[in-house]
């Protein structure tokens, strides 16, 4: 089931997104695309610039500190509803919690 809902979210995903994913997922494992909580990256933990957060709203963009994918929880959450994909079928593989995709 999650195989299936992983490739139904890869195929709606540009190929340059996915390119930055995968040389990102080498680096950083599980935690390669992390969620903005307020003004700070889940991944370093380290406040985030106001332009930075503003691109964030709007697209999966690079943390300016760690290198790591990230995105708006909310505006992720929307999507995924969009694009037909049971929000249960996507989950954080470090902490077992709903993780949103572009």
């Amino acid at each position: 089931m999650k195989r299936q809902a992983i490739r139904r979210l890869r195929a709606r995903v540009s190929a340059q997104v996915l390119k930055e994913y995968d040389i990102r997922k080498r680096r950083y494992g599980a935690s390669s695309v992390v969620a903005i909580e307020g003004d700070i990256c889940t991944g370093c933990q380290v406040h985030l610039s106001l332009k930075t957060q503003r691109q964030a709203r709007y697209r999966v963009i690079e943390c300016e500190h760690c290198g790591r994918l990230i995105y708006n929880p909310s505006r992720c959450q929307r999507l995924c509803i969009e694009i037909d994909v049971p929000t249960s079928d996507v989950t954080s593989p470090t902490t077992g919690e709903a993780m949103y995709a572009y």
